[in-house]
């Protein structure tokens, strides 16, 4: 049996086929499997690593910014929502050149799932790799994304309200690669990437849970 529902003519349910439509489109669930944004709470680096924090320009916004000149590291936390089917996620960033250069910004990532009930691990059993962005003058304070990874797929024991904590450096002081060197021309001249803020997409397949903790799993 299949079941339509449109504009033109309602809700019609026809006996050849299979499936839910809403106009013309098949819907496994009533929210479609659609993409949603899923943003995390951030942790500072301290000391060397801790980022700097000032005016984004002559705005009344404040940012923290990655500096040329030395490795500086956040990290972060996401919880997965009730929504969430399980499938890949993707985890990105949103940031801005300040500078009107041309060179490669080196980022460093690692991640590691943390489930309810269960351990995070030790950083060596934490995925690591890295993302090169190329610069250019027409680049300076445009809002940028960049992705981290393509799609991270989940452990099979994560469920949800379980963790993907997440951490991105900027390597300026260790990467010979890092080459996006040009200084800005306010505040602190080396603090030349700006960060807007982190998000993760995922896909929903329900409204929610009917309990507070569907899955305890380690």
């Amino acid at each position: 049996m299949k079941t339509v529902v449109s504009n033109e003519k309602g809700i019609v349910t026809e006996n050849e086929g299979q499936g839910f439509y809403v106009e013309d489109e098949q819907y496994s669930t009533p929210w479609g499997n659609r993409w949603n944004d899923l943003y995390a709470q951030i942790n500072e680096a301290t000391g060397n690593e801790a980022l700097t924090y000032e005016q984004y320009r002559d705005s009344n916004l404040f940012l923290k910014f990655f500096r040329h000149n030395q490795d500086d590291k956040i990290s972060m936390t996401y919880q997965m929502s009730h929504e969430w089917d399980g499938t890949p996620v993707q985890p990105h960033m949103h940031w801005v050149p300040m500078s009107s250069g041309s060179g490669d910004v080196i980022f460093e990532y690692s991640y590691s799932w943390w489930t309810v009930s269960g351990s995070l691990g030790a950083v060596n059993t934490w995925t690591k790799a890295y993302i090169t962005a190329s610069i250019t003058p027409a680049n300076q304070y445009q809002h940028l994304v960049t992705n981290f990874g393509g799609e991270i797929s989940p452990p099979a024991n994560a469920h949800e309200s379980s963790l993907l904590v997440f951490t991105v450096s900027r390597l300026g002081g260790s990467a010979q690669q890092d080459t996006y060197t040009t200084s800005k021309d306010h505040g602190t001249n080396s603090a030349n990437v700006g960060i807007i803020f982190f998000d993760l997409h995922y896909k929903r397949s329900k409204s929610g849970t009917k309990t507070p903790i569907p899955y305890i799993s380690g």
